[in-house]
């Protein structure tokens, strides 16, 4: 689906008049969590982010306002930041396509760079390949900060977690799918995490945004969530059989961390 097609769709739709309110809400009955069902392994989908071009630039001012608060006035990072005067790109993700089997989580991800990132997720572990680095990145999953992943373990989609039925605001029409309507204002992750560290954000307009979700009423499926200004479009699709077995290069990648763990662990302690 190409982006002005997106962006024309929710200009009609999803903006200033809201999603259509759909003629059969009456007759539906309040969802019962879980609202959104567990996929059925295997499965595939893509989700597709639009946002403001002002949100894939970084804001020098924000920043340095955050800088002052959170490290103190660093005379020498805060010169650097000045004498920046074109706008930073501040690269975005634009389209994720998640591939999910028993065994592992494939995330192939398109970020507004033009850059591309393929992720593998197992029960602890996250392999990465981008195609700015050589090799594989590692990491444990439980290190992934990003909004659009969830910890598989509970949840298929992430940022529904705060999907209650005192936010349920009934039945509208969305892309010709009649949908479950929620709506909330809802704490952002960053703000949850640096109240965990001890800071705040640098505005307080970053904290919250206003959270709407349409979920399809026949299948369970997200359809379409917005963050603020930042919306996501889902699409439900066949796996595609070469996302159902590992590269070769992935295999050893695990492999040999095991190995690694494995001989660390069992490695005599020092005399």
């Amino acid at each position: 689906m190409k982006l002005n097609v997106i962006a024309a769709f929710f200009c009609s739709v999803l903006c200033p008049l809201g999603a259509q309110d759909s003629g059969t809400a009456s007759k539906v009955p309040p969802p019962k969590p879980p609202f959104i069902k567990r996929v059925t392994l295997p499965a595939a989908w893509t989700i597709t982010f639009t946002r403001p071009a002002a949100d894939e630039t970084v804001d020098l001012v924000a920043l340095k306002k955050f800088l002052k608060e959170s490290v103190g006035d660093n005379a020498e990072i805060l010169k650097s930041l000045d004498e920046i005067k074109e706008p930073i790109a501040k690269p975005m993700i634009r389209t994720l396509v998640c591939t999910r089997t028993a065994d592992f989580t494939k995330e192939a991800s398109k970020f507004s760079d033009e850059t591309t990132q393929t992720t593998y997720i197992f029960n602890i572990a996250r392999i990465t390949k981008h195609v700015a680095y050589d090799g594989l990145i590692r990491n444990r999953r439980d290190h992934s900060v990003v909004t659009y992943s969830p910890d598989f373990t509970d949840a298929d989609f992430a940022g529904f977690d705060w999907l209650t039925a005192e936010n349920y605001k009934g039945v509208q029409s969305v892309m010709g799918r009649e949908c479950y309507f929620f709506s909330d204002e809802v704490e952002s992750e960053d703000s949850k995490m640096l109240k965990a560290s001890g800071m705040k954000p640098a505005d307080a307009k970053d904290s919250r945004f206003t959270g709407r979700a349409f979920i399809d009423i026949k299948t369970r499926f997200p359809v379409v969530l917005q963050r603020g200004e930042e919306t996501r479009v889902f699409a439900m699709a066949k796996p595609a059989a070469a996302d159902l077995v590992l590269p070769a290069e992935v295999t050893m990648e695990i492999r040999d961390w095991k190995a690694e763990l494995t001989a660390a662990t069992t490695a005599a302690p020092p005399p």
